[in-house]
């Protein structure tokens, strides 16, 4: 899980974010760079009552972008048991950069479709892309 903090910084497009044992989602920069977020340490929420998250900030910019997943996306294996893996996911994206979300997630399915061809896959693919247009004027 990503836990993501919505504040009155985020109407300013900063972000407020921990890890609870999820894998980093992509930040798609408007200007054109793919990275992954900076990871924090942080165990799957509620196995423990008391675990210190700690949280990290990003300032996100007019059109940036954040592509959320589950693990089953780069885990899903081909016949070989090759994972699709994490720079096939950075490479999918940046194959299609300035794809809506939709457009963007389609992509990525049918990379990691193209991937595993036709082996049975042992967990689910879910995605999902959130757009940011900027600070809200009043």
């Amino acid at each position: 899980m990503f836990l993501i903090a919505v504040t009155a910084e985020e109407m300013a497009g900063v972000l407020t974010y921990c890890n609870a044992g999820h894998n980093p989602p992509v930040l798609i920069q408007a200007a054109g760079e793919q990275r992954y977020f900076n990871i924090t340490k942080g165990i799957p929420l509620g196995l423990f009552d008391s675990h210190p998250y700690v949280s990290e900030r990003l300032q996100l910019d007019r059109g940036d972008r954040i592509f959320l997943y589950t693990d089953g996306v780069t885990e899903a294996e081909d016949s070989d048991n090759k994972l699709f893996g994490d720079d096939s996911l950075l490479q999918a994206i940046h194959e299609h950069p300035q794809a809506s979300p939709r457009e963007l997630i389609d992509h990525v399915n049918q990379a990691v479709a193209k991937h595993v061809n036709g082996n049975l896959q042992s967990d689910d693919l879910t995605m999902m892309c959130i757009s940011y247009y900027g600070k809200h004027k009043q």
